[in-house]
């Protein structure tokens, strides 16, 4: 097992500071930047599960209930000044432009930073690397307690505290409208970065992927934002608010986007106006009807048993493809007309899984933006058979999950554009070639599994709101403990979509069971919505004839079922937020600023017979 330098040196493989060519490498001088600390300290507690001793009950009389003196009220009361003056200071002098972009550094802060010396922080990296570099990493008895664990513990978190409101556009730690240093330098990071993306016409690829430098051996570790922090169980996870120690990104790659990322100077001081507002969803169970025809035998083996099949989306098309767009373009707009006159606007529009392809997603998103972003829309997502890597075209084929919002300050252009591919295929036995009406396609006999490339393994994170974060899975990535469901309790994002091409949205099948495990813990809320389509196939073998298209459950066990009533055609809902506090095993409140989304409204809406197409909403007559 490696002792703590030798981890330290395989974290941190060219030293902590850049040095001159030809110097020798150093790691006695801690990182600048908190989440290069909290990559070594945190990796370094994970390894030794250093987490499961900061406090403990007496078991024989002895006071065991604070075993690593991270609760010594002096001490505790340095190490968060000191966390706090990191964050201004980056343990260095401000740099002069920085200081004359943005007035960072007045008197009062001066004043603060003179008050609450960081030498706390330098004392326990000297300690960590220099006095406990040859101690094991590993713990072999439940009971022992190393001595690296107390400044380990310690940096972790102070770099925690250090990172509030990182890769966030506007946190509760900006004072006066200010951005602390560490925050600045990020949002400046981000910002030359989206403009290179431009210049490059590039389509995605504007998230970060880690918020550790390039002296992080990324192979090893990956840091991220974070939003909620559990209160059950006792994992690393229960430590932080701010960060998340994630697998490297070889294993998974999770990307953190945030829109509009300019840097400061200018930031209103009343950030809470857009968190407050509530977040109005329409939900269009897209498509209503799907044909025998619409599943595809690619391969079969005859002796193993089983094949592979591919969606054909011919919901997408009736006679001309560009009067087909056009048709469906015109269906949504209508719908969210209908939806603005019951909810007064409409933030967010989501189709399922699969329900799309580039094309129609392309000229749909267009349209939406254009016609809607100056009334409150915001972003689109849907799933996708093509990866959409212009407006209207698309050449990978697969199961994507696709994202665009709108650039809040210009309202003409992409804010974010996000797209990544589906983790898990999806196998179709027997039960369910029966239960949907499709062994005329497929032997019963037989297993079929979904005929989609498996690339990267990447999940994808955005903020839609100020300090609420947004993630999307795809059907049996909702299931699968790997590989994301670990950065996904990590992150702890508070508003989780699932896209499903399934059954209804019950509480007792596996979307609603799965669905209840994330809403435990982290405490994320979870909506799934699947197509109509399924469940009429599926209608004959349901006794309860369910036409729940969507599910929802929050942090509090509210669960609920949303319905399309007969003649019905999407569902807009209104979701409403409240703060909670939230605490890390060491006791640690962040202020009341974790948002729990909640579900307030939801209303069924019909489109204008001039639009439902009867291919469109899957009738054989025209709706009159």
């Amino acid at each position: 097992m490696s002792s703590v330098a030798e981890l330290i040196h395989r974290i941190l493989p060219n030293g902590t500071r850049e040095t001159s060519k030809g110097s020798s490498r150093s790691w006695d001088d801690i990182p600048n930047w908190p989440p290069d600390v909290f990559a070594v300290v945190a990796t370094l507690l994970d390894r030794a599960s250093g987490y499961r001793q900061i406090i403990e009950p007496s078991l024989n009389g002895n006071d065991r209930s604070d075993r690593l003196g991270i609760f010594d009220p002096d001490y505790r009361g340095r190490l968060e000044a000191a966390g706090r003056c990191w964050a201004w200071t980056m343990l260095s002098d401000p740099e002069p432009e920085v200081v004359g972009k943005v007035r960072l550094f007045d008197q009062s802060l001066a004043d603060i930073i003179q008050k609450n010396d960081v030498a706390i922080i330098h004392d326990c990296w000297k300690k960590l690397v220099q006095d406990y570099g040859d101690h094991s990493v590993a713990s072999y008895h439940s009971t022992e307690t190393q001595v690296w664990w107390l400044p380990a513990l310690s940096l972790l978190i102070a770099s925690d505290i250090a990172s509030s409101g990182l890769g966030f556009r506007v946190a509760p730690t900006i004072r006066d409208g200010l951005p602390t240093k560490v925050q600045y330098v990020l949002l400046q990071n981000i910002s030359e970065r989206q403009d290179e993306a431009k210049r490059n016409n590039s389509t995605f690829d504007r998230g970060i992927s880690t918020l550790t430098t390039e002296q992080i051996n990324q192979s090893m570790v990956a840091v991220l934002p974070k939003t909620r922090t559990s209160s059950l169980g006792c994992t690393i996870r229960n430590l932080t608010h701010n960060l998340a120690l994630l697998p490297p990104i070889s294993q998974v790659e999770a990307r953190w986007y945030v829109p509009g990322a300019r840097p400061w100077p200018a930031v209103s001081k009343d950030h809470s106006h857009d968190q407050a507002k509530p977040l109005n969803l329409l939900l269009i169970p897209f498509p209503y009807r799907i044909n025998p025809s619409s599943f595809h035998v690619e391969q079969e083996i005859g002796q193993q048993r089983w094949g592979f099949f591919k969606l054909k989306q011919d919901w997408l098309h009736c006679g001309d493809r560009e009067a087909s767009v056009t048709q469906i373009v015109a269906f949504v707009q209508n719908l969210v007309n209908l939806a603005v006159s019951e909810l007064g606007e409409v933030h967010g529009v989501i189709f399922p899984e699969y329900a799309l392809n580039a094309e129609t997603f392309g000229a749909v998103a267009i349209a939406l933006k254009n016609s809607f972003s100056k009334t409150g829309f915001e972003f689109i997502i849907s799933g996708t058979s093509e990866e959409p890597i212009s407006d209207k075209a698309g050449t990978r084929h697969g199961n994507y999950a696709v994202f665009s919002s709108v650039d809040k300050e210009s309202g003409s252009e992409w804010g974010i554009r996000g797209c990544r591919e589906k983790h898990h295929r999806w196998k179709i036995n027997k039960p369910q070639i029966q239960r949907y009406g499709l062994s005329y396609r497929m032997s019963p006999d037989s297993n079929w599994w979904e005929g989609i490339p498996l690339s990267r393994r990447i999940i994808e994170f955005f903020e839609v709101r100020a300090g609420t974060s947004l993630t999307v899975l795809i059907c049996e990535d909702l299931a699968r403990a790997d590989p994301c469901q670990s950065v996904v309790r990590a992150i702890g994002p508070n508003l989780l979509i699932a896209l499903l091409m399934d059954g209804p949205q019950l509480p007792s099948r596996w979307p609603g069971h799965y669905a209840g495990v994330l809403a435990d813990d982290p405490g994320s809320s979870v909506l799934t919505l699947t197509s109509l389509g399924l469940i009429e196939r599926g209608a004959v073998m349901d006794a309860a004839q369910s036409r729940s298209v969507a599910l929802f459950r929050d942090k509090g066990g509210n669960q609920r079922m949303l319905q399309l009533p007969q003649g019905s055609h999407a569902l807009a809902v209104r979701l409403t937020a409240s703060m909670e506090e939230e605490h890390t095993l060491d006791g640690r409140g962040d202020g009341k600023t974790a948002y729990v989304w909640k579900l307030d409204e939801v209303v069924a809406l019909r489109a204008d017979a001039e639009f439902a197409r009867p291919w469109i909403v899957g009738q054989g007559r025209s709706l009159s």
